[in-house]
């Protein structure tokens, strides 16, 4: 079904498992639409849908970081640069995958630190996973008692 331009599922007469994640940047919403299997991207001011990027499967989390959009999917981590989507010449909008985590691991919280290291939670192990700038594993932190979920940088 969809609402709004947003695929939702429902389940015991509640909406599921719509908008998973959501950034706003230069005046663009970017919505993570889960059971859809996309990223659009909307006019906010006029919730105008604009462009929808490939299907992608699985889709939890996102994380904008300069000129590219990254997408938690499955046991993977995507990404893209980001498309004009005022821009009618404008390529199909394709995530390639960046990294893979174990076969049965959960991608989901991402993050980048002020020095371009990597951070991707991990739901299976409950873990969160350190790469540098070229998205080579460089730690793990210690597994938590419950699965990490969202990561937030706040350090300078």
């Amino acid at each position: 079904m969809v609402l709004g331009g947003l695929d939702v599922s429902i389940q015991k007469k509640k909406v599921q498992n719509s908008v998973r994640d959501v950034a706003y940047l230069n005046g663009l919403l970017y919505v993570l639409d889960e059971p859809g299997g996309f990223v659009r991207i909307y006019n906010p001011t006029t919730g105008q849908p604009l462009i929808n990027s490939n299907p992608i499967n699985s889709p939890t989390h996102l994380l904008v970081h300069g000129s590219t959009i990254y997408v938690a999917a499955g046991n993977q981590v995507l990404s893209s640069n980001i498309p004009n989507p005022y821009d009618p010449n404008v390529a199909a909008w394709v995530f390639e995958p960046v990294l893979t985590l174990g076969s049965s691991d959960s991608a989901s919280g991402m993050a980048f630190d002020s020095s371009g290291n990597f951070y991707v939670a991990d739901r299976s192990t409950n873990t969160v996973y350190v790469y540098d700038q070229d998205f080579k594993l460089n730690y793990a932190w210690p597994a938590m008692q419950d699965n990490p979920e969202f990561l937030l940088y706040m350090g300078g």
